[in-house]
């Protein structure tokens, strides 16, 4: 069982409630959400904002706390950070070599130095967007409504295709996407025991508690693998 404290917040943990998403069949979010990803970076960036927004006031009514929906964003929030450090390399580097970069005329060199790239702007406006679609998936769908949301999708398609009709792809893939907000929650709970024993950020963090992670993800990929052999006997 994991250790957490009472006011952990996990990475897309389902949480009960009577919303409308809630009572939402599962296979008709997971299409939702599939369809409207990809849809998303078709979308001008000031749509993409504004239902960014609209998802974000949603969320609220839906019961979703904002420590909730900030926790969910945090892989978009590295990225941007990443996205930035590789601009501001870039720029620093023209910098030194004495280059004329094309906005150096319609704006102040320092200014161009720190200023992110418009696309990157862009494109970590629509991650938001995607992360808060998954976010509305995970967190009102629990992991067997996926499941079996899955099979349906699966059923259905084997149904049109000359194929088997059993749905041997579903299970594999609903343990794939159900493992990843695990790896999560294993990740805070032994981030937790780190903190309870008066542990620091940094370096020696991420060296010590990187393997302990990997083998008790490991070791809970072989708890599952066991139960569905278990299971299926």
């Amino acid at each position: 069982m994991a250790i957490t404290s009472s006011d952990t917040v996990v990475l897309f943990r389902y949480k009960g409630g009577s919303s409308f998403f809630h009572r939402l069949p599962a296979w008709c979010k997971i299409l939702l959400v599939f369809i409207s990803s990809a849809m998303v970076f078709l979308l001008p960036s000031q749509i993409a904002l504004l239902f960014s927004l609209f998802f974000f006031l949603t969320a609220v009514h839906t019961g979703f706390t904002l420590k909730e929906q900030i926790t969910d964003l945090i892989p978009v929030f590295y990225y941007t950070l990443l996205l930035y450090a590789v601009t501001l390399g870039g720029h620093i580097y023209e910098y030194l070599n004495v280059l004329r970069p094309v906005d150096e005329r319609s704006m102040p060199l320092l200014l161009y130095v720190l200023s992110p790239a418009p696309q990157d702007i862009r494109l970590c406006i629509r991650l938001v967007l995607v992360f808060q679609l998954t976010s509305f998936l995970f967190r009102t769908t629990t992991s067997l409504a996926l499941m079996q949301g899955i099979g349906q999708i699966e059923i259905c398609i084997r149904k049109i295709l000359p194929v088997s009709k059993k749905p041997e792809f579903a299970e594999l893939f609903s343990f794939f996407l159900l493992f990843i907000p695990r790896i999560l929650e294993i990740w805070n709970s032994i981030e937790y025991a780190w903190k309870a024993r008066r542990g620091k950020n940094g370096i020696k963090k991420i060296l010590i508690l990187t393997p302990v992670l990997i083998s008790l993800c490991m070791h809970s990929a072989w708890q599952t693998s066991r139960a569905v052999r278990n299971r299926h006997q």
